[in-house]
């Protein structure tokens, strides 16, 4: 029996379509600190969204996400986010943003604001990015990162340093049937996308990305520090 190691190689700038996967990652993380605000069917309660975002949420859901919000900043003032005290909170808040497409936190006016982050995997197709945006794919797409991954046997005494510029076509030299050095070797494209001009191009008609060219994936959401805000005065009324 042989043992198996793996190599990964990664090259810039390589643009050939054969061979590479449909789904292309990219991740960034989105924080919510700044993130603007929406009244909501409850009065005196705004929530936090994230940009561009129309969150459906029941009223029933938004008082829900209230009481967990005052239950979770009450246990992170006097007991220092003791963990015991705000985990039902926080997990009920957690629930409820997960479940709810573009939310982002909540706000109660004179009380405190509460946002959420949520990291975000953005995913690319990129044949489905190249059908859509044409002539226009170099423009929108600034960088390519191929990474390959290649499972070798160290009986069939190729250097890792080999596969630098060859891949399939190696492991068929050196005696590997075709089905298998497809098998043993993988391709990932991370894409780097200008995604404020493939938005300009997409408003003015340029360009048609097909469903799937853009999905996202959003990870656990992570509760920050809760602001406390100062209650306006009412009308005549003097500070």
């Amino acid at each position: 029996m042989f043992r198996t190691m793996s190599t990964r190689v990664r090259a810039e700038g390589l643009s050939s379509g054969q061979g590479i996967p449909a789904g292309e990652v990219k991740k960034s993380r989105v924080s919510s600190n700044q993130l603007p605000t929406v009244d909501s069917s409850v009065p005196g309660v705004k929530l936090i969204i994230a940009h561009g975002a129309n969150p459906d949420i029941l009223r029933r859901t938004t008082g829900e996400l209230v009481q967990a919000a005052r239950d979770y900043v009450a246990a992170y003032g006097p007991l220092g986010e003791a963990k015991a005290a705000i985990e039902p909170a926080e997990a009920e808040i957690r629930r409820i943003v997960r479940e709810t497409d573009g939310l982002r936190g909540v706000e109660i006016d004179g009380e405190f604001r509460l946002p959420v982050s949520v990291p975000v995997t953005v995913v690319w197709d990129r044949a489905k990015m190249k059908q859509g945006t044409g002539k226009h794919y170099p423009q929108v797409v600034t960088g390519e990162r191929v990474t390959l991954e290649i499972d070798l046997d160290p009986h069939l005494g190729i250097e890792p340093a080999t596969f630098l510029a060859i891949t399939r076509l190696v492991l068929d030299h050196y005696g590997s049937s075709r089905e298998d050095a497809v098998a043993r070797t993988k391709m990932k494209v991370d894409l780097d996308v200008n995604e404020k001009l493939l938005d300009q191009l997409e408003e003015t008609g340029v360009v048609m990305l097909f469903p799937g060219t853009r999905t996202e994936k959003r990870g656990t959401p992570s509760i920050n520090k809760p602001a406390f805000l100062r209650k306006e005065p009412q009308s005549g009324q003097q500070e």
